[in-house]
């Protein structure tokens, strides 16, 4: 059979997973990449050109003639997805049209009733599409498949989930030549990984939480195995010849014994710098665990910390670890000269301006390479979204907003969120987008001057955005991530570029 992914804006390696089973199972895959170098989270320039993303679209099912196109969206493109299956639909109706991933995980019943879909894969996907593949033309066999909801006569069969993968050994490399045939040279040179599956926390506003409640009861977290990342990494290596390496796991180091196994090695067989996440948590505030990031060549460690209010974090968002412990691990990272990041979610329903400032005097405190931050998306059947309406952030039509994908959030550019007052308490949030970057540039003795002035919770004065954006550029200079920047703007040159060189030949012919 041939199958057809459609993807915007990055890649997507869960759909290089489920690419690579149906490859291995025989099947032919390809993909239409949309890249939208205008409207992205952190910048919406222009309107994207829909006709021309229609056009292409139009033009690869001319060419491919696939019998399943695939979608795999996150909540933030779920309606970019449905509006592109409708247009399949309308001019393509015979195409049968597959959607998994996130979102139609979590949302299944909302996701199954638009009328562009057909089907659609519930949680572990590389198993399940192969028997949808299998069995495609046996409507009997089909109509059976675990994972699978499909639609027949007006109705849906809802399936139920087969166990959750665990030995991650048994799954084939992931299909990189799907989106990497179709980058350019600059955005090969980082790449992406993921080498464990699951969470063991339980985060108010992180999807995690909810897949893990789809599988309650089964094992959380599976690990593919040392050798297995290395082989893995060593072949793509060869390939493409990578120049940094991005653990996308959502906690890579969990055992000291894992870490033991896995960095060294790959120190000694790959040899490139890489980043990760971690959780602040008693482990990861080990000196151990921060000298063998630091003698493995990792060159940014993101750490999460959302809010320094400790009762908030605790009880609302129901992360553990206290602000003495992330202290600890942040002195541990300057100790041993190791980049690292903090991440902080505005918008938290019902935190105040008190909370923002005293978390500029956390930063201050910790003195980290970075801090990102972002506004907090409400992500469907989180339970942050209950805090939300309980204080009065969301109204009860807002919810099915979520579910749709058409929360404002989603919809919107980070630079345009910051840029002004927001939340049930109102806040100013630009001041402490000033804060926040300026506990990363500018000196200490400075920044412990500046935040004596209390005034800056209740100050109406709303910084720039020019200004912030600046601020942000010259932190990432400073901490030696340029590359983020100058790689957002290659994007954005190549591909206006690639459309201008399109539609002039277009005209001249």
């Amino acid at each position: 059979m041939k199958f057809l992914f459609i993807q915007p804006e990055f890649e997507n390696i869960g759909i290089e997973y489920v690419s690579a089973s149906l490859k291995k199972a025989g099947h032919e895959t390809s993909l239409v990449y949309i890249p939208r170098p205008f409207q992205n989270s952190a910048f919406s320039i222009l309107k994207e050109d829909e006709q021309r993303e229609n056009i292409n679209i139009g033009n690869a099912i001319r060419k491919i003639k696939p019998e399943v196109v695939c979608f795999s969206p996150f909540t933030s493109y779920f309606r970019w997805s449905v509006n592109k299956s409708d247009y399949i639909k309308k001019y393509f109706p015979s195409i049968f049209i597959l959607y998994g991933g996130i979102h139609p995980t979590f949302i299944p019943e909302a996701t199954i009733i638009e009328n562009s879909v057909d089907a659609l894969i519930v949680g572990d996907g590389e198993e399940a599409v192969v028997d949808f593949a299998d069995n495609f033309h046996d409507w009997d066999k089909l109509k059976t498949v675990q994972n699978l909801w499909i639609k027949k006569d007006g109705k849906v069969i809802k399936n139920p989930l087969r166990p959750k993968m665990t030995n991650l050994d048994n799954l084939p490399f992931p299909d990189k030549d799907l989106f990497f045939e179709q980058f350019p040279k600059f955005q090969k040179k980082v790449f992406g990984v993921v080498a464990s599956r699951g969470c063991p926390y339980k985060c108010t506003y992180c999807c995690n939480n909810v897949y893990n409640e789809l599988y309650k009861g089964q094992k959380i977290l599976s690990f593919q195995s040392p050798e297995y990342v290395i082989e893995q990494l060593k072949y793509f290596k060869c390939k493409y010849n990578y120049s940094l390496l991005e653990f996308m796991d959502d906690v890579l180091a969990v055992k000291m014994d894992r870490l033991e196994a896995l960095l060294p090695a790959f120190k000694q067989q790959i040899g490139v710098p890489f980043t990760c996440f971690m959780y602040p948590n008693k482990f990861t505030g080990r000196e151990d665990v921060i000298k063998i990031l630091k003698e493995t060549g990792c060159s940014w460690l993101k750490i999460g910390v959302q809010t320094s209010n400790e009762r908030y974090r605790k009880e609302v968002l129901k992360r553990t670890g206290t602000n003495e412990l992330i202290i600890e691990i942040a002195d541990l990272c300057n100790k041993y000269n190791l980049n690292f990041s903090f991440d902080h979610i505005f918008d938290m329903p019902g935190e105040t301006a008190e909370d923002l400032y005293d978390a500029a005097k956390l930063y201050n405190r910790c003195r980290p390479t970075i801090v990102h931050f972002g506004t907090l998306m409400y992500l469907p059947k989180t339970k942050i979204i209950n805090e939300g309406l309980k204080v009065g952030a969301l109204k009860t039509q807002d919810v099915a907003l979520i579910d749709k994908g058409e929360e404002p959030a989603a919809l919107s550019s980070n630079v345009g969120r910051f840029a002004r007052h927001s939340g049930s308490e109102k806040v100013n949030n630009s001041i402490f987008v000033f804060l926040f970057i300026a506990a990363t540039i500018f000196p200490k003795r400075l920044m412990d001057f500046l935040l004596k002035y209390e005034g800056w919770k209740t100050s109406k004065f709303q910084v720039p955005q020019f200004i912030l954006i600046m601020m942000k550029i010259a932190s990432k200079i400073k901490a030696k991530q340029g590359y983020v920047y100058f790689s957002a703007v290659r994007y954005t040159a190549y591909y206006t570029l690639k459309r201008i060189k399109e539609k002039f030949s277009r005209d001249k012919n």
